[in-house]
């Protein structure tokens, strides 16, 4: 039994080990990059923020992006193993029942072009303009991991003005027989 015990942890440690060893960014082409994860979202006024939740809950949907294997939103947790198979089980034909492995736990790789950080941003600022942030700029920056350039993470910018408030609506004073005509029958009409 303890035997069994440690040969079964034996292996578990040295296929750890050698999937570890597995290159999952040696399959991208040149000008790709594997995302890793979101960095850090800096947001400028975080008291208006807090204040608008609606705001909030429109930066936290549109910078969210899940990477291979993340646990729990946007960190990458656990081992790529779905990466892993669709780098290294990739099927020579389709249709074959030794491609079951692929199939069912290949999941393909998630690249910075994919996520697009470029147009997220200009999606924030259409957001947060139609709730009442008209003066917002968003910008990016992408962190290259210092042992592999290959993998990158990608960190976000806001820069908040306080949000536009109307604070009172007035409709102007009837100037000639038309518009009084008109305006008594206002509270008739269902408008």
């Amino acid at each position: 039994m303890k035997q069994r015990f440690l040969f079964s942890f034996l292996f578990m440690i040295i296929s750890i080990l050698f999937f570890s060893g597995c290159s999952n960014t040696r399959f991208l082409k040149d000008d790709q990059v594997l995302y890793t994860g979101l960095r850090k979202v800096n947001i400028s006024d975080k008291e208006n923020i807090k204040k608008n939740k609606e705001a909030k809950e429109i930066i936290e949907t549109i910078t969210f992006s899940k990477p291979n294997n993340a646990l729990l939103g946007t960190r990458r947790v656990m081992l790529p193993v779905g990466l892993w198979v669709h780098n290294y089980f990739k099927p020579k034909k389709e249709g074959k029942r030794e491609n079951w492995m692929y199939r069912n736990f290949g999941k393909e790789p998630v690249l910075i072009s994919t996520v697009n950080p470029e147009l997220r941003c200009r999606t924030l600022e259409t957001a947060l303009f139609g709730k009442g942030f008209f003066h917002v700029s968003a910008s990016y920056q992408i962190h290259v991991k210092n042992n592999n350039p290959r993998k990158a993470k990608i960190a976000y910018a806001i820069n908040l003005d306080p949000p536009f408030l109307i604070n009172k609506i007035s409709n102007p004073v009837p100037v000639d027989e038309i518009d009084t005509f008109l305006n008594g029958y206002m509270a008739q009409l269902k408008i």
